[in-house]
């Protein structure tokens, strides 16, 4: 009976612990769900605000300024109409300055050569290779550690430390960003897609011609949540960077980017948009 009992214990155990993928695994199948998961968010419009305020020494609010936007997609163009400044709506010379706007966006591609159109659907689709290939460059420049498990927006997620991997060499030139990265990342235990990241810069970084150039501290944040039982799509993304971190432009900021009313549309269908007015 002892031994039925032992056996059945090491029976048991030995399920659990082949149930708990390791780090490597997790992560792999991540990189390969939301990979999937691009092309479906452009199926979907949704509302994004953007808030930056700048900081002074002591944490104070020296400035802010916000922008809201209604984000859709023309013929698989982004395409973002501003619809509130600063938490106000906008007024009616600037509601009828931004349908202007969509309306020559609209016609502009009614307008289009087969040919302008495949250069532009070329394009689009470029940039959603470039972010396919950098996801799938992740498990290549880091190192990760299991941490244990956290829920996130009430899912139950995987915690996971990332580490730049020793040795590691960039295949393309985006990919030159990661190894100046280390962070936390949740990823979603039902079907691996991530929940969260936390990421840190550990050395300056320049893009942009020079343009854009941030030193060590430079954080971000990403969290997501699941939309219609179909996608993982992005609710609020914070940057924070101090003085020190920020090289050619003094005082703290701190730059939130929320995400909601997501809504899918028929990619056949009329483009339609809802006036600034109305409720969502």
């Amino acid at each position: 009976m002892g031994i039925r009992l032992t056996l059945l214990g090491l029976t048991i155990l030995g399920a659990v612990h082949a149930a708990v993928p390791t780090a490597e695994e997790i992560i792999q199948m991540s990189c390969e769900r939301e990979s999937q998961s691009l092309e479906l968010r452009r199926q979907y419009t949704y509302r994004q605000t953007d808030d930056i305020r700048q900081l002074d020494k002591k944490g104070g609010l020296k400035s802010s300024k916000s922008k809201t936007f209604e984000v859709l997609y023309i013929d698989g163009t982004e395409y973002r109409r501003l619809v509130e400044k600063d938490g106000k709506p906008l007024t009616d010379k600037e509601i009828a300055e931004e349908q202007a706007k969509l309306n020559r966006e609209i016609a502009k591609h009614k307008r289009e050569t087969e040919g302008d159109r495949r250069k532009r659907q070329g394009k689009d689709q470029k940039e959603l290779e470039e972010e396919r290939r950098m996801r799938s460059e992740v498990p290549k420049a880091f190192d990760f550690q299991l941490l244990g498990e956290e829920p996130i927006n009430g899912r139950p997620c995987w915690k996971l430390q990332a580490e730049p991997k020793p040795g590691y060499k960039p295949t393309f030139n985006n990919a030159k960003f990661l190894p100046k990265f280390r962070g936390t990342v949740w990823i979603d235990k039902e079907n691996y897609e991530w929940g969260k990241v936390d990421a840190e810069s550990l050395d300056t970084i320049t893009a942009g011609l020079g343009l854009f150039r941030v030193g060590k501290g430079f954080r971000l944040v990403l969290e997501q949540m699941y939309v219609n039982n179909e996608i993982w799509a992005p609710v609020s993304v914070q940057i924070k960077a101090n003085a020190r971190a920020m090289l050619f432009v003094g005082g703290n900021f701190d730059v939130r980017i929320s995400f909601k009313d997501y809504k899918k549309y028929s990619v056949s269908s009329t483009v339609t948009v809802a006036s600034s007015d109305e409720s969502h």
